[in-house]
């Protein structure tokens, strides 16, 4: 418990950091999460190893350009290859977070599956767990009244709690 801490040290805060994704639409957004590993597991990132961010933006342009006549993710089901002409370009992390992504989108029966299945979807729950076993319960009612809030509504709604 943590009534038995200094006053000083009763206090537990966790925080979450949230992109703000280009507003270039679904296909280019599944594009863009696909290649920065959010279908790939969690994993602990190295940073200095990340591909440059102004690499994966140009190629997740050039695949949604590629699949620009598919309406939505969901339609990109049985259209996406890796063996495609960008796709054939792709290698070490790319590649392997493309299949991954394109192994989730072919096993969804629908976008909120698709959603539900990513790994950032898996480690926000982790931390939500996390914190309601670690957070006295007044900040644990001000906890769950942020994931309510505007700010945490795309990552709830990811967890199925819209």
């Amino acid at each position: 418990s943590h009534s038995g801490l200094p006053k000083s040290e009763q206090e537990v805060c966790f925080f979450a950091w949230i992109a703000e994704l280009p507003e270039k639409g679904d296909i280019h957004r599944f594009f863009l999460r696909a290649l920065c590993g959010r279908w790939t597991g969690p994993a602990k990132r190295n940073y200095n190893g990340e591909p440059d961010a102004h690499e994966v933006e140009e190629l997740a342009d050039r695949l949604a350009a590629q699949y620009r006549h598919r309406g939505s993710v969901m339609d990109l089901q049985g259209c996406v290859n890796i063996s495609g002409p960008i796709e054939k370009k792709c290698v070490g992390k790319l590649r392997k977070r493309l299949e991954k992504a394109y192994q989730a989108l072919d096993e969804a029966d629908d976008p909120e599956e698709l959603a539900r299945n990513a790994a950032d979807v898996t480690l926000l729950e982790e931390l939500v767990d996390q914190a309601s076993k670690l957070t006295p319960a007044v900040e644990l009612v001000r906890l769950q009244a942020a994931l309510k809030t505007s700010s945490f509504k795309s990552l709830a709604w990811n967890r199925g709690e819209t």
